[in-house]
This record gives C-alpha cells, sequence and structure tokens, in this order.
C-alpha cells in the first residue's frame, strides 16, 4: 500500500488505491519511526466518473479508531497498528495520513480474505 512514506511537516501521504472487491475482510498493518504527529484514516469511493465507471472521481473518508474509540494519531514516537476491517462493503480503498508536525516515515500493508 505505502512503503517508506516520509511524515514531514503538513505531509498527507496517500496510498495507492487498492481493489478490494469480492473480499470479505481486510486488514491493513501500520508502522512507523521517528517522532511523527498526525491522524490516519481509510477513503472509500464517494463516486465513480460519468466518463469512466472504473475511476474514482472521489473520496470518502472514513476515521481509523483505537479500542478506546479515538481517532488514531501518531503521538510523537515510533509505533505500529492494526486496523481489522470485518466487513469490506467497498470495492476499492487507499489510506491517507496527515502529517501536523515533526518527521518519521510510514509502511502500509494490507491484506484481504475474498468470499
Amino acid at each position: 500500500m505505502l512503503a517508506a512514506g516520509v511524515m514531514t511537516g503538513t505531509n498527507v501521504l496517500t496510498s495507492n488505491e487498492i481493489d478490494v472487491s469480492g473480499m470479505e475482510k481486510a486488514f491493513i498493518n501500520l508502522s512507523w519511526t521517528g517522532t511523527p504527529n498526525g491522524t490516519f484514516a481509510i477513503q472509500v469511493p464517494a463516486s465513480y466518473s460519468a466518463a469512466n465507471p472504473a475511476v474514482v472521481a472521489s473520496w470518502a473518508t472514513l476515521p481509523v479508531l483505537n479500542t478506546s474509540g479515538a481517532a488514531l494519531t501518531a503521538a510523537g514516537s515510533a509505533s505500529n497498528h492494526q486496523v481489522d476491517i470485518q466487513v469490506v462493503s467497498f470495492g476499492r480503498l487507499r489510506f491517507i495520513y496527515t502529517n501536523s508536525s515533526s518527521t518519521g516515515t510510514l509502511d502500509a500493508w494490507i491484506t484481504a480474505k475474498g468470499v
């Protein structure tokens, strides 16, 4: 999904679009280094291009929550987190990270299970 993304300044890192059509569940593993501060989210299609229905025209942003139900953040130290999506009800997804300060690098991997 994303390899060695640079978390610096107010960068927004956006992963490649992943086709998850036909998948029942998905699991995203996040791992970051350094001392970044920022937020994580998942984006799913909000609309498709009228000229080419295979192309996403706009994305809807879904928050990634921690086990306490709060938004998942990078909070100034290296760490990792796993995102477990129990029901995949969309055909594509991508992952975004918005940095607010400090620096680090981010890796994100996805694994999905078919129906």
